[in-house]
C-alpha cells in the first residue's frame, strides 16, 4: 500500500482506488497530521498497539469510515483528528488515552456510541459536536471519562455538579444564558478553557479550595456575575478568564497566585480597585485593559517582581512604570522612573494631567494613547531627552 513513512512516523497514506480496509504496518509508532485526511473510499482501520499518537486531522474527511479501532498504545487523539467521517458508527478507544483534541470526532453524525475510558484527562472543546452520541446522552450533565464533566445540555437555572466531577471541560457551560447559580464540589481541581464563557445571568461564583487552576476566558462574558470568591489554592488564573465581566466591582486575588494572564480582567468596567500578591511572579499584557473605573493597583510588600506607588503599578525597582490605572484623574510620576512602558496610560480616558521628571530617558510606544482628557504634560526641567 501506499504508505510513506519517516521515522516511525506516518506521514502520509497515498490514496488507492477500491481500497476499503487497512492495516497500518507494526513499524509506525505516530499517524502524522493529516495522514489519511479526505481518502474517502477507506471503510475501516485498525491502528495497531505500537501507535503512540495520531496527527491533527488525521483521518479528517474519511466520509466512509465506519469502523476504526485504537490500539492500547496510543495517548492522545489529534485536533480534528475524525472530523467530518459522517459514517463512522463504532469507535474503541484503547485504554492508555489521555486527551481527546479539540474538534476530534466533530460532524461525525452517525456516531450513536462511544465509551471514553478512564485514562481520559482532557477532552477538547467541541471534541463531539454534531455527534448522536452527546444528544442522546441521558443526563444533562455529560459527565465523561475520569469525572471530567464535558457539556452541560440543560436549561436549568440553578445547578449542583456532583461529586464524582473532578474537572469542569472546556465550554462545559458555555452560553448557557439561563444559569443564574451553580454549585461547585471540593472534588474538582480544575476549571477548563471557557467553561462558563457567555452565563450572561450568572450572578456570583464560589470556587472550592481544590481549585488550583481557572482557564483561559473561563467566565468570560459573564456580564452579570458581580462576585467571586478564589480561593488559595489557585495558582494560576488564565487569559481572558474574567473578560468582559461588566459587572464585577471588586476581587481578591490570593497569595498562592503566581501568574495572571493577558486580559485576564480585561473590559471589567466595574473594577475599582485591585490589590496583587507578594506571591505574583507574572501579569499579561492588557490585564486590566478597559477597565475605566478603575482607580488603583496596589501591590503588597515583599512582591518581588512588582512595586506600586500611588496605585500605579511598576517593576519592583520602582524604575518603569508599567500601568497606570484608566480612572486616575493625575499622576506625578516619582523621580526613580527612568522608563514609561508600553501603553502604561493608554484608555486613561479621565486622566487630566501628568508630570514626567528629569530621570525618565524612555517612553515606549502609545504610552498616552487614547488619553482623551489629557491637557498638560509637564516635563521636568533638566531632562535630557524630552522637553
Amino acid at each position: 500500500m501506499g504508505f510513506q513513512i519517516e521515522n516511525g512516523v506516518l506521514e502520509k497514506y497515498t490514496k488507492e482506488p477500491g481500497v476499503t480496509e487497512v492495516v497500518i504496518p507494526d513499524s509506525v509508532t505516530e499517524i502524522g497530521d493529516h495522514a489519511f485526511e479526505n481518502c474517502e473510499s477507506i471503510a475501516s482501520i485498525t491502528i495497531p498497539d505500537d501507535v503512540t499518537s495520531i496527527g491533527e486531522s488525521a483521518f479528517s474527511g474519511c466520509s466512509r469510515l465506519i469502523k476504526v479501532t485504537i490500539g492500547n498504545s496510543v495517548t492522545s487523539i489529534g485536533k480534528s483528528a475524525f472530523s467530518g467521517c459522517s459514517r463512522l458508527t463504532k469507535v474503541t478507544i484503547g485504554n492508555s488515552v489521555t486527551e481527546i483534541g479539540y474538534s476530534a470526532f466533530s460532524g461525525c453524525k452517525s456516531l450513536a456510541c462511544i465509551t471514553i475510558p478512564d485514562s481520559v484527562t482532557e477532552i477538547g472543546d467541541e471534541a463531539f459536536s454534531g455527534t448522536p452520541w452527546l444528544e442522546n446522552y441521558p443526563n444533562d450533565l455529560v459527565i465523561v471519562g475520569k469525572g471530567i464533566l464535558y457539556k452541560y445540555k440543560g436549561t436549568d437555572t440553578n445547578v449542583i455538579i456532583p461529586d464524582s466531577v473532578t474537572s469542569i471541560g472546556e465550554a462545559a457551560f458555555r452560553w448557557c444564558e439561563s444559569l443564574a447559580s451553580i454549585t461547585i464540589p471540593d472534588s474538582v481541581t480544575e476549571i477548563g478553557d471557557h467553561a462558563f464563557e457567555n452565563c450572561i445571568s450568572l450572578t456570583s461564583v464560589t470556587i472550592p479550595d481544590s481549585v488550583k487552576k481557572i482557564g483561559g476566558g473561563a467566565f468570560y462574558g459573564c456580564e452579570s456575575l458581580a462576585s467571586i470568591t478564589i480561593p488559595d489554592s489557585v495558582t494560576q488564573i488564565g487569559t481572558g478568564a474574567f473578560d468582559g465581566c461588566t459587572s464585577l466591582a471588586s476581587i481578591t486575588i490570593p497569595d498562592s497566585v503566581t501568574e495572571i494572564g493577558n486580559g485576564a480582567f480585561d473590559g471589567c468596567t466595574s473594577l475599582a480597585s485591585i490589590t496583587i500578591p507578594d506571591s505574583v511572579k507574572k501579569i499579561g499584557r492588557s490585564a486590566f485593559s478597559g477597565c475605566k473605573s478603575l482607580e488603583s493597583i496596589d501591590v503588597k510588600k515583599g512582591n518581588l517582581k512588582y512595586s506600586s506607588i500611588d496605585g500605579i503599578l511598576y517593576d519592583s525597582s520602582g524604575k518603569k512604570l508599567i500601568l497606570c490605572p484608566q480612572d486616575k484623574k493625575a499622576a506625578v510620576i516619582p523621580d526613580s522612573v527612568t522608563q514609561i512602558g508600553n501603553y502604561a496610560f493608554s484608555g486613561c480616558t479621565s486622566l487630566a494631567s501628568i508630570t514626567i521628571p528629569d530621570s525618565v530617558t524612555k517612553i515606549d510606544n502609545r504610552a498616552f494613547g487614547s488619553c482623551k482628557s489629557l491637557e498638560s504634560i509637564d516635563v521636568k526641567k533638566g531632562n535630557l531627552k524630552y522637553s
